[in-house]
């Protein structure tokens, strides 16, 4: 049985590497790097299409968006993200939050959860939303946070406003899952599954990736000053469903190869929220 799992690797200042192909008896790792500006480049191609070769020898296929499943042929893709912690990442109350990263309780905290200096990630773009809205409130505050521990991450999630994301290119960025199960308000640009994860979420919104948009968006955010209900809308994404649902992938595959009558999880590829 050979399962082809598609996920992607960026290259860092910290890391060059743009990743490998590892096989194992059941898996295959995709790297797709893109350029700084999320843009194709010639390795970012030639894994596309290596991708589509190995996806027509593979029995299975999972990927982690509907986008990266739209670049391989096959009509059978299964789409499934990753899984999130919803023991770690979970609501807790803004004050308290605040107190134990000893934030001031009179700001408001934009959250940006990546390295600054990955240029995926545009973090030009964030600072630059800040400090528009800086020249009409002195109190919002932008937060860089990342290489924190999942449960510190969590906490700052509790403590702070907004996410804001404005990232190039993403496959299915976990950390936008993971602000959803912290009730965390998100304002994002349209990359990777984003808009789909989000949905009809009220207090998270998609955007271009344009300064003003944003910090309108931003704006509003700030003056309901209230958490979402995302956290309903990602239980789905909880380890042992997705775990499940992966399980239910290897079991059409067995059934197909021994010759059994097939179940109902075969009458369609699993996608996100089913």
């Amino acid at each position: 049985m050979k399962l082809l799992v598609a996920t992607s690797f960026y290259p860092t200042t910290e890391n060059f590497a743009l990743g490998s192909f590892v096989r194992t008896q059941v898996e295959y790792q995709l790297p797709r790097p893109p350029s700084e500006r999320g843009q194709p480049t010639f390795f970012s191609r030639l894994a596309v299409i290596a991708g589509r070769i190995l996806s027509n020898q593979a029995d299975a296929v999972i990927v982690k968006s509907q986008e990266m499943a739209s670049k391989l042929k096959r009509q059978d893709v299964h789409i499934i993200p990753h899984e999130i912690d919803l023991e770690v990442f979970r609501p807790a109350e803004k004050e308290k939050a605040r107190a134990a990263l000893g934030l001031d309780p009179r700001k408001k905290y934009l959250l940006f959860a990546a390295n600054p200096k990955i240029p995926v990630k545009r973090f030009p773009l964030a600072k630059a939303v800040a400090d528009e809205l800086q020249k009409q409130d002195s109190s919002i505050e932008l937060l860089a946070i990342y290489k924190e521990p999942q449960d510190r991450l969590a906490l700052f999630m509790s403590a702070c406003d907004a996410l804001i994301f404005t990232s190039y290119q993403e496959g299915s960025p976990n950390v936008v899952k993971q602000a959803m199960a912290c009730n965390l308000p998100i304002v994002s640009t349209d990359v990777g599954d984003v808009r789909d994860v989000i949905g009809a979420t009220k207090g998270c919104y998609v955007c271009k990736p344009d300064v003003r948009e944003f910090a309108d968006c931003l704006v509003d955010v700030l003056r309901r000053r209230e958490r979402t209900h995302g956290r309903e809308n990602v239980r789905h994404l909880s380890g042992p469903a997705v775990a499940q649902r992966v399980i239910e992938v290897y079991e059409q595959v067995l059934s197909k190869r021994n010759g059994h009558a097939v179940d109902r999880a075969e009458s369609k590829p699993l996608s996100a929220g089913t």
